[in-house]
C-alpha cells in the first residue's frame, strides 16, 4: 500500500510538472535557447559566483533553522548543516515536497522530538512564505509604475498568486497564533469533529496536535527572533543577488526591484507541489517574471535558457551537498525516504 501511494504520488507530480514544463517550452525558440547557453558558457566567473552564492544562500537557511531549535537544544553546527543537507537533498528528490518531513527525522534526538522539529519547518515555511507575499505584493506595486510593466499578461496571474500567497500563510500564522493561544478549546473541538468518525482516528490526531502546540510554545529568545529575521534578510537578499548575477552571465540585466519580482514569482511556482525540485513550476514562473521586464522574444530564448540554468543550478547544487552528507553517514537513501513518508509526532 505504501508503495502505491508513492507511485500514485509521483505519478501525479510529474504529471503537474510535466504540464508546467510545457507551458514553459510552448513558445520557445530553440535556436535562440542554444546560442544563449552557449555565450553564457564562457562567463565561467559569473557561473562560479552563482554557486557560492547558493552556498552562502544553504548556509543562511541552515543557521537560522538553528536558532528555531536553539530553545530545544543548542545543535552544532556539523550536525545540523549535515541535517540540513540531506533534509534539502530530500526536498528536491521526493515529489510533491514529501521530502519537508526529512529534516525533523534527521534532527529529532534525545532532547529534540520529531514534533518539535516539525514545529521548526512548519514556522519557517509560514514565515517565509508570508515574508515573501509582502515582499511581491510591495516590488509589483513599484513596477507598477512603468505602464508596459503594469500592461503585461504576465502582471495580473503573478499579482493574483500574492495576495494568494498571503492568504493562504496569513492564514496558517493565524491558525498558529490561535493554537498557540486555544490549547484545550483546539483539542476539543479536534476531537469533537473526529470522533463521530473514528475514536481511534480522533485520539491519534489530538496527541499529534497535542505534541505540535506544546512545542510551538518554546519560543526563541528576543535576541534570537532578531537574528532570525536578520538571517531571512540576508538569505532572500543573497537569493536576489545570486539571480542579477545570473543573469548577466545570460547577456541582461535585473535590477535589483526587477530580481525581486522575479524570485517572489519564482516563490509562487514553487509553492505549488510538483516533481523532484519543483521542475516545471520553477521554469515556468522564472519567465512568467522575466516577462514583466524582457521582450518576448528575449524570453522565449535567453529567458528560457536563464530559467533552465537557475533551476539546474539549484538543484545541482543541492543534491550534490546533500550526496556528499549522505555518504559520510550511517544513513541509507531508503531510511531517509521512508522516513519521508512517514511522519511521526512523537
Amino acid at each position: 500500500m505504501r508503495s502505491f501511494k508513492f507511485i500514485l504520488r509521483l505519478a501525479v507530480s510529474l504529471g503537474i510538472s510535466g504540464f508546467f514544463i510545457w507551458l514553459s517550452l510552448r513558445h520557445a525558440d530553440l535556436q535562440s535557447i542554444t546560442n544563449a547557453i552557449t555565450r553564457a558558457s564562457h562567463h565561467w566567473v559569473l557561473l562560479s559566483a552563482n554557486v557560492a552564492l547558493l552556498l552562502l544562500i544553504h548556509l543562511w537557511r541552515t543557521l537560522r533553522w538553528g536558532l528555531l531549535l536553539a530553545p530545544l537544544e543548542h545543535v552544532p553546527f556539523a550536525r545540523l548543516n549535515r541535517a540540513a543537507a540531506i533534509g534539502f537533498l530530500a526536498l528536491m528528490v521526493l515529489p510533491l515536497r514529501l521530502g519537508e518531513f526529512a529534516r525533523p527525522y534527521l534532527i529529532a534526538g534525545p532532547r529534540i522530538r520529531k514534533s518539535e522539529a516539525m514545529v521548526s519547518v512548519v514556522v519557517e515555511r509560514v514565515i517565509d512564505g508570508l515574508v515573501m507575499a509582502l515582499v511581491l505584493v510591495v516590488a509589483l506595486f513599484a513596477v507598477s509604475a512603468n505602464p508596459s510593466v503594469a500592461a503585461s499578461p504576465a502582471f495580473g496571474p503573478i499579482r493574483t498568486g500574492a495576495y494568494l500567497m498571503m492568504a493562504i500563510f496569513g492564514s496558517l500564522l493565524i491558525g498558529l497564533a490561535a493554537a498557540w493561544a486555544l490549547h484545550d478549546p483546539t483539542l476539543k473541538l479536534l476531537s469533537a469533529i473526529l470522533s463521530p468518525v473514528s475514536p481511534r482516528l480522533a485520539a491519534r490526531a489530538t496527541e499529534m496536535i497535542d505534541n505540535f502546540i506544546g512545542a510551538l510554545k518554546r519560543f526563541p529568545s528576543a535576541s534570537q527572533v532578531v537574528a532570525f529575521f536578520a538571517l531571512t534578510i540576508l538569505f532572500w537578499g543573497t537569493n536576489v543577488i545570486s539571480l542579477m548575477v545570473l543573469a548577466r552571465a545570460f547577456e541582461f540585466e535585473l535590477t535589483p526591484l526587477a530580481a525581486v519580482t522575479v524570485m517572489g514569482a519564482q516563490v509562487v511556482g514553487v509553492m505549488i507541489p510538483a516533481g523532484p525540485g519543483a521542475v516545471g513550476t520553477m521554469q515556468f514562473f522564472t519567465q512568467l517574471g522575466l516577462s514583466l521586464f524582457l521582450s518576448a522574444a528575449s524570453v522565449a530564448g535567453q529567458g528560457v535558457a536563464f530559467a533552465n540554468a537557475c533551476w539546474a543550478l539549484t538543484f545541482g547544487q543541492q543534491i550534490l551537498t546533500g550526496l556528499f552528507f549522505l555518504a559520510t553517514s550511517e544513513m541509507s537513501f531508503g531510511s531517509l525516504l521512508s522516513a519521508s513518508q512517514q511522519p511521526e509526532a512523537s
